[in-house]
């Protein structure tokens, strides 16, 4: 089970209307649904040229069939009963079709229990889900709990409350990095899988992946996936974030501040040096490292250096709720959503936060300290900081 990135973008398509395109190979999909004899099923995929196509077949007796153009292995999504578009609808599964002939097997409100034949790509997907069987159920148990506690209670949590919420999100922290672990090694393993390439690019696009990792784990796969579209993306995807690496001009960036002021980080060039600190409320590393930038800031902040606290709160009136509760006044404070059209975090290579970006007054990254893509942290910061002023 993978999550459903493809259908997220056909989130606000209705299932109506039959689409075909050209390309250079056909596809053809013969299904039938157990427990349902009539009625539309769809199939949403994005054909060679990236456009988005949305197919419709009607149910006869409980088969249907599909037929059209893509050049290589392709995520697609199955989906009937479409009065609920969700990802957690039981009438979605997401699939790898091929440009080959497959059969597909499927049960009314259980798309996820598909058997598939005649897609490679799919038969390897489903295999690396039976690694990650027992992690995944408990994921998805673990997740059900949470969503539970966390909804709105009037009159705030108590303690034992606040404690159990965090000892769920933890566990759903811990359950991530073995899937990952699982993915990875899957990865290492398979050098000729197009679903290596696969989920390389899920994690990377996703934040989940370091540059360099990223990097490494595409050098090792074969030659012969490095000609498809998707290798093709990838490879322009990194290179984009390997050009922020230290030693290189760090990119340019406009926004507006906590205070509707226009920021741009150019303009900071040959005055100032400046610290980019990636954070978010909900995030208690990042809150428990604050005292120690104050620190920071307190001692160099008079030199000269400019700290840009960059959020990625989902919800803009957490962060601004926080700010109007803390003394960060003398900061610059940006509010940088996740997924949104000018988002930081790829440019600057950020995976996991707190994650710092020191610039010197040349606009030259020095480094990159915490997170997922560098092993540095404050002391070697601090080092840094000495050695600018």
């Amino acid at each position: 089970m993978r999550p459903l990135i493809l259908l997220a973008g056909f989130i606000f398509l209705s299932c109506q209307g039959h689409a075909q395109e050209q390309g250079q190979n056909n596809f053809t999909i013969n299904g039938t649904v157990l427990g349902r004899d009539t009625g539309i099923i769809c199939l949403y995929y994005r054909n060679a040229n990236g456009k988005s196509i949305k197919d419709t077949a009607r149910l006869v007796n409980g088969r249907f069939s599909f037929s059209g153009k893509i050049n290589e292995p392709t995520d697609a999504a199955i989906a009937g009963n479409i009065g609920r578009l969700e990802l957690n609808n039981p009438n979605i599964v997401e699939v790898f079709i091929e440009p080959f002939t497959m059969n597909v097997k499927l049960k009314n409100d259980h798309f996820k229990e598909i058997q598939m034949e005649g897609s490679t790509t799919q038969k390897e997907s489903g295999y690396v889900d039976s690694l990650k069987g027992t992690w995944l159920r408990d994921f998805s148990r673990i997740n059900r709990k949470l969503n539970s506690l966390s909804k709105t209670k009037g009159g705030g949590r108590n303690n034992e409350e606040l404690k159990s919420i965090k000892v769920l999100k933890d566990s759903l922290t811990f359950i991530r990095k073995r899937i990952k672990q699982i993915d990875l090694n899957f990865i290492d393993g398979h050098p000729k899988s197009y679903l290596s390439l696969s989920t390389i690019q899920d994690y990377f696009s996703s934040h989940d992946l370091s540059v360099d990792s990223a990097n490494r784990l595409y050098a090792g796969l074969d030659q012969s996936l490095k000609t498809t579209k998707l290798a093709g993306k990838l490879a322009n995807e990194i290179k984009a974030r390997l050009d922020n690496k230290p030693g290189i001009n760090a990119a340019d960036f406009t926004k507006q501040d906590f205070t509707n002021k226009e920021i741009k980080l150019s303009s900071f060039r040959n005055k100032n040096v400046v610290l980019i600190e990636f954070w978010a409320t909900w995030c208690e590393p990042c809150l428990k490292i604050k005292p120690e930038i104050k620190s920071i800031l307190d001692k160099y902040q008079p030199l000269g250096l400019v700290l840009i606290q960059v959020s990625i709160d989902a919800h803009k009136e957490k962060w601004q709720n926080y700010l109007n509760g803390h003394d960060e006044s003398r900061y610059i404070n940006l509010w940088d959503p996740p997924g949104s059209a000018d988002d930081l975090r790829p440019m600057y290579d950020v995976v996991e936060i707190p994650a710092l970006v020191l610039i010197n007054k040349n606009g030259n990254i020095i480094n990159h300290y915490l997170g997922d893509s560098s092993t540095l942290g404050l002391s070697d910061l601090k080092s840094d900081l000495v050695k600018l002023f």
